[in-house]
């Protein structure tokens, strides 16, 4: 009996630390100013619906963050950049099991704008200008009202912005 209940406990801890592992995603990015230099220090917060911080990260020098251990769905990203200077700014995105790479803009005149796309790549991560547009694209983007931040990010998640050109405004 009692070498039966060991397995049996062996092999419910193996199932749920295998469960664990695989239903675990992370959130990377870049945050930078317009001029594309990375910004140290801001804050990048996950929420569920309800409004409850699931995961956060701080900017390291270069710019960079990452927020592991989620589960996949969809969530509210904020990011915190007003006490640097900068305006703040959310989005909404899916979550999926390959991670989510959201890349984010900050001015001292308009609110942030983020980009999303599927995975957690290191090369997004890393460019100077994980947008790749020109300055007059970006102003473009900056000039849609609040809501944009949310807007471009699911268009980006969901495919947008994949291609080698880049529209100035997802067609809202």
């Amino acid at each position: 009996m009692k070498r039966s209940m060991l397995a049996f406990s062996v092999a419910l801890l193996l199932v749920a630390v295998g469960a664990g592992k695989g239903s675990c995603a992370e959130v990377v990015g870049l945050v930078s100013d317009l001029a594309g230099s990375p910004i140290s220090g801001a804050v990048v917060a996950a929420k569920d619906s309800s409004g409850k911080i699931l995961g956060q990260a701080l900017t390291n020098p270069q710019g960079h963050y990452e927020i592991v251990g989620l589960a996949p769905g969809q969530y509210g990203y904020f990011l915190q950049v007003s006490q640097l200077g900068f305006k703040d700014g959310s989005a909404v995105a899916a979550l999926g099991a390959k991670g989510l790479t959201m890349d984010w803009k900050v001015s001292k005149q308009d609110p942030a704008v983020a980009m999303a796309t599927e995975g957690t790549s290191v090369e997004t991560a890393s460019a100077g200008d994980p947008f790749g547009l020109t300055w007059a694209q970006f102003a473009g983007l900056a000039a849609i009202p609040v809501v944009a931040g949310g807007v471009i990010g699911g268009y980006a998640a969901n495919g947008g912005f994949n291609g080698a050109s880049h529209p100035a405004s997802p067609g809202l």
